[in-house]
């Protein structure tokens, strides 16, 4: 059970799409609007396409995988730490080798260039099933293409869905494009939020934090990243 969330809507509604393999469908939401915090979050201009520092920076890694450190992720190309509450679970190498298809002993080896989708890290609420889960993505596009494109292929699968205008959010030191999408009627009937955070890092990689949350809000979800000391 402790995939179901992450697998029917992550895949669903983000990597299935850019990887070819689109087709899933998505649940359907209610008409109720939902967004970021504005105290914490600025819109985006649909004109601006801004970059960030070290999206070419030659020195920066395509890919690096961040550690487990006890109940904790810290990942030093993301320059942040994810701590859980004490009922959430951090999935091991068995859970990401499981999400990408591939056996543990390939995650020795991962590349981009022979995994476009890599998950480096799930972390899940054992009782209210939340989650989330931290990848990186070989594409050629700018964050805010990918948030639109994103949000375009959800809408034509499911005009009813509910989803926010993009906003700017900061991660580890960092800006993120970000919206929120609203479903509701899942296998169990309850409602939740799902909310995407994406950054374009060098040569074409995507950053992408995808929270799911079940009777806790995202923003509480979202005050357990904290930024690495320099």
């Amino acid at each position: 059970m402790k995939k179901i969330l992450a697998l029917c809507l992550f895949l669903a509604l983000t990597t299935v799409y850019f990887s070819g393999c689109a087709g899933q469908g998505v649940p359907s939401a209610p008409d109720t609007d939902v967004s970021l915090p504005p105290e914490e979050s600025e819109t985006v201009p649909p004109a601006e396409n801004p970059e960030n520092p070290d999206s070419q920076s030659p020195e920066a890694p395509l890919f690096e995988r961040g550690e487990k450190q006890g109940k904790t992720y810290v990942s030093k190309r993301l320059g942040f730490s994810f701590t859980p509450a004490a009922s959430w679970d951090m999935g091991d190498d068995i859970d990401l080798a499981d999400l990408m298809g591939i056996s543990v002993s390939e995650l020795k080896t991962l590349s981009l260039e022979t995994h476009p989708v890599i998950y480096d890290m799930y972390a899940y609420d054992t009782v209210a099933k939340s989650d989330v889960m931290v990848c990186f993505e070989k594409l050629d596009l700018s964050a805010e293409e990918y948030a639109e494109q994103t949000k375009a292929w959800i809408r034509e699968r499911n005009p009813e869905a509910v989803i926010d205008e993009s906003v700017s959010v900061s991660l580890g030191g960092e800006t993120y494009v970000s919206f929120r999408l609203l479903v509701s009627g899942g296998e169990s009937g309850e409602s939740f939020s799902q909310t995407y955070c994406v950054r374009k890092l060098n040569d074409g990689v995507m950053a992408e934090i995808i929270v799911t949350a079940v009777a806790v809000s995202a923003d509480e979800i979202f005050s357990w990243f904290e930024t690495l000391p320099s």
